[in-house]
């Protein structure tokens, strides 16, 4: 229909972006990711306040958030596509 669509789920590792990029791919002609880089305590920080002032948010811990991290793949150039990066103050 032409509207702009954001999916912001999911996507931390390689092969879960490609599965993704491609099926977008298939109906949208321009397919970009957004790449929000802070360093991992601010980003440990705002999880875990995060969780704790929204209760109905999704939960994640500290020891959730180290277990998450360690899963984490950061977008890389060379996956091939349209990145824009966001810088956390």
């Amino acid at each position: 229909k032409g509207n702009k669509v954001i999916l912001d789920y999911g996507f931390w590792n390689k092969n879960i972006r490609r599965e993704y990029y491609e099926w977008a791919s298939v109906i949208c002609p321009k397919v970009y990711f957004h790449a929000l880089i802070c360093d991992v305590e601010t980003a440990r920080k705002r999880t875990i306040t995060r969780t704790q002032n929204n209760p109905n948010e999704l939960f994640i811990s500290a020891d959730i958030f180290n277990t998450l991290l360690n899963q984490y793949e950061p977008i890389s150039e060379n996956e091939g596509y349209q990145i824009i990066y966001h810088y956390s103050e």
